[in-house]
């Protein structure tokens, strides 16, 4: 964690040493900080992208994860 991020290699390309891919720890912003790179407002946004499934299907199974009911499950 520096300055209230959290500071990592991107989980989807081969990089060497952390520091271009972040998340915010207050607001939820992230990112992968070069020229043109993904980057999203939230939890749901990070787990689509992450998973490469809809937003809708990234929230049914963050919901799922935290324990909440899930309508037609």
């Amino acid at each position: 964690v520096q300055a209230g991020e959290y500071v990592v290699r991107n989980p989807k390309r081969a990089d060497r040493r952390p520091g271009s891919f972040r998340i915010n720890l207050r607001t939820g912003k992230w990112g992968d900080f070069i020229p043109g790179g993904p980057a999203g407002g939230d939890p749901v946004s990070l787990a689509a992208w992450l998973h490469d499934i809809s937003q809708a299907e990234a929230a049914r199974e963050l919901a799922r994860c935290l324990g909440i009911p899930v309508e037609g499950d």
